[in-house]
């Protein structure tokens, strides 16, 4: 169900995130297990559980709402950003919950090998995420707010 999803109860304020950016659709805040530093999460404030469970508010500003955050990620880690969506079970979705994912990225940062950049999102492929802490995640989040 998806009431008892995490990010209901984030988009809800059930439970409290590192949220910087609001707005009348979406908000987006810091991923606690992220792949790089500053790996935030979009979501739309009323739930929808793919893309295309959207109504036509929120597909109207979705695209607006992704420009605003990856403009705040840009000011602190820079324009290299991932932009990924996994919309249904076998796309690697693992959470019934629409959810962008904005992953600053740099050159040699924890998901190259060599000369080649791997994609990993999903939590199947065993990759180990980060663990900062709630003080990390908070002094991100205020930096985050600061760029708006």
């Amino acid at each position: 169900m998806m009431a008892d999803c995490i990010l209901s109860k984030i988009a809800k304020k059930q439970i409290k995130a590192h949220i910087f950016y609001e707005d009348d659709e979406f908000i987006s805040f810091l991923d606690i297990n992220p792949i790089t530093e500053g790996h935030s999460l979009l979501i739309p404030k009323k739930e929808a559980e793919t893309i295309h469970d959207l109504d036509e508010k929120q597909q109207k500003a979705l695209g607006t709402a992704i420009y605003n955050v990856s403009e705040i990620l840009k000011k602190k880690y820079g324009i290299n950003i991932s932009i990924l969506n996994t919309s249904g079970k076998e796309s690697g979705q693992s959470v019934p919950y629409f959810h962008i994912h904005l992953v600053p990225r740099k050159k040699e940062d924890r998901l190259w090998e060599g000369e080649k950049s791997k994609v990993i999102y999903d939590r199947s492929s065993g990759f180990k995420r980060l663990s900062p802490s709630k003080q990390i995640l908070e002094k991100i989040c205020k930096e985050l707010k600061n760029l708006r």
